[in-house]
């Protein structure tokens, strides 16, 4: 699938507009037939895809792989993902108002680099519509809420609007992540001010009891690890349960692509590999101030079996992707599963929490560490 991707059909989807290419690919994977077309290309044998279970607090997942929110914006692919192996998905952002987003174009292609520019502005169908497709999907998708885009929204109201959304998902949802640091509305403002946070986490919490999910936070890959520490002080003060490491970049200063291509682009948050070392320098910084305690999950340039490991040895418990099936093609997911499966039988380990805690202990196998050596 991986070679008939890269060299037939990439060359040919990349003549075109990014965005139309994404809705007519969101289109023919909500068709159950393209779902059983791609179950029956090298589906993973359940003896051993059962490697890669986890069990995360009260939170079960089949494999570690994920899909990003932002991919499935209106939780439409239940089938089109399970096809393609991943173990879980995350939907949205969603938020409590529909909306257009912003104008475009608005999504651009960085080849040089293998990533993208997005400035979509959180276009979605809104919460009441999309918490009664959440509700009736078999797989019980994790959701990420946004405030809604419309910069008139502010202060207590931008507050009542994510708790608006939060009511109408946490009886239907696998966890709830806050996205509070999406750039790309109007007003340019998030929720990772310590003033902010703290006020939106205290409402949160007033709404959180024994049956609501776990609540993660997703952060920007641009704060200073000064600023992540503080907000993570809020954060435990507030019982989260995990962050996602990490939401796109507007920082451009390590990019090969052209800047006059980036100036014709304009604004916006890069995903991909760009972002993949800004990741997992948060993973570990998270990490060693959480211990084990907390969820980490990867987020941000995984796009190989080598991103996924370097991913996992810096602190992430899960992983998602989503640039990387543009570049890599929806072959990508069960290339790394398959990859995590064959070096834990390499090494004759029986479950996926001790081939975690061996790529953190050795940091991605090192040639003298190697089991037999």
């Amino acid at each position: 699938m991986s070679r008939f991707y890269q060299y037939i059909l990439k060359p040919v989807l990349f003549r075109f507009d990014p965005e139309k290419i994404h809705h007519f690919s969101t289109e023919l994977a909500e068709r159950p037939i393209i779902a059983d077309a791609i179950r029956k290309i090298r589906p993973l044998p359940e003896d051993q895809i059962s490697l890669l279970n986890q069990q995360l607090g009260d939170l079960t997942f089949t494999n570690p792989l994920g899909l990003a929110a932002g991919f499935d914006k209106n939780a439409r692919l239940h089938e089109f993902c399970d096809a393609l192996g991943f173990g879980y998905r995350e939907v949205g952002s969603i938020t409590a108002k529909p909306s257009p987003g912003n104008p475009k174009p608005r999504l651009f292609r960085i080849p040089d680099d293998q990533g993208l520019v997005n400035r979509m502005g959180l276009n979605n169908d809104g919460v009441d519509i999309i918490s009664l497709r959440v509700s009736e999907s078999r797989d019980f998708p994790a959701v990420n809420i946004a405030k809604t885009h419309d910069p008139a929204i502010q202060g207590k109201q931008a507050v009542e609007d994510y708790v608006y959304s939060f009511r109408k998902l946490a009886q239907v949802s696998r966890y709830i992540t806050l996205n509070i640091s999406c750039p790309n509305t109007e007003e340019g403002k998030t929720f990772e001010t310590p003033e902010s946070l703290r006020e939106l986490l205290s409402a949160i919490q007033r709404e959180r009891n024994d049956s609501t999910p776990p609540v993660f936070i997703k952060f920007s890959a641009d704060l200073a690890e000064s600023e992540v520490f503080e907000l993570l002080q809020i954060a435990e003060d507030h019982d989260i349960n995990g962050y996602v490491c990490c939401n796109t970049s507007t920082d451009r200063t390590s990019l090969q692509t052209n800047a006059g291509l980036l100036q014709n682009i304009g604004n916006g948050g890069i995903s991909g590999r760009p972002v993949h070392q800004k990741s997992c320098r948060m993973l570990k910084f998270i990490r060693q101030h959480i211990g084990e305690s907390g969820i980490l999950i990867g987020v941000g340039g995984i796009d190989s079996f080598e991103t996924a490991k370097a991913s996992l040895a810096s602190g992430a418990d899960l992983l998602q992707l989503y640039t990387g099936l543009v570049y890599k093609g929806p072959g990508l997911v069960r290339e790394i599963l398959n990859s995590f499966i064959l070096e834990m039988e390499q090494y004759g380990m029986s479950s996926f929490r001790e081939y975690i805690s061996y790529l953190r202990q050795n940091q991605l196998f090192p040639e003298k560490n190697r089991p037999g050596n």
